[in-house]
């Protein structure tokens, strides 16, 4: 069962596309970033996935928990965006957003990868509907976070009760980077450093 297992999650590596993959950085915003654990690390992460996904060609969604209580998507990671323009939600679950659920069914997306704040409520939320409907759904376990460790702890267990595929920083830019000796992965090598 566990080789069975192994071997599906290598296949679902394989099967991402940058054509059917999305990045989707979920409410690290300033008012709410200096209660959560190891949060540098994940906004470092983050960084180097939107630097990473630039260089590849890969969409970016940000989204916006009640922007007004919370304030904007921390400035590292703004302006590493090559547009800023957060999709704005009071839902815990994006896609409980009317907006979100319909700009991802326009984009033909197969793939979500998933980082953010807080793991166990916005992105697990996220991740437990998206997977539902059909969505398969990479969380970059170091570059999600919570106020407290216990409730990180308790969100990536359950994301892999509900079937999603934990990856870190590194095996997803290498994922749909597919190969050495290209432009992009001598551009990666500098970011990923």
């Amino acid at each position: 069962m566990l080789e069975y297992l192994g071997i599906n999650l290598i296949i679902d590596f394989i099967k991402m596309k940058k054509e059917d993959t999305i990045l989707l950085i979920v409410d690290i915003q300033e008012k709410f970033v200096s209660v959560i654990k190891n949060i540098d690390n994940v906004v470092s992460n983050v960084v180097k996935l939107i630097k990473a996904f630039n260089v590849i060609d890969v969409p970016i969604i940000v989204t916006e928990q009640y922007s007004n209580g919370l304030g904007s998507t921390v400035e590292n990671i703004r302006k590493e965006l090559k547009s800023y323009k957060p999709m704005e939600k009071i839902e815990f679950n994006c896609f409980g957003n009317t907006e979100f659920d319909k700009v991802i069914k326009n984009k033909n997306i197969k793939n979500i990868v998933l980082c953010g704040i807080e793991s166990h409520i916005c992105v697990t939320q996220t991740l437990i509907d998206g997977i539902s409907k059909g969505y398969n759904i990479y969380l970059v376990k170091d570059a999600v976070s919570s106020r407290k460790e216990s409730d990180l702890d308790i969100a990536i267990e359950r994301a892999k009760q509900e079937g999603a595929k934990i990856a870190s920083t590194e095996m997803i830019v290498f994922q749909l980077l597919k190969k050495a000796g290209t432009k992009e992965f001598k551009e990666i090598q500098k970011i990923i450093k």
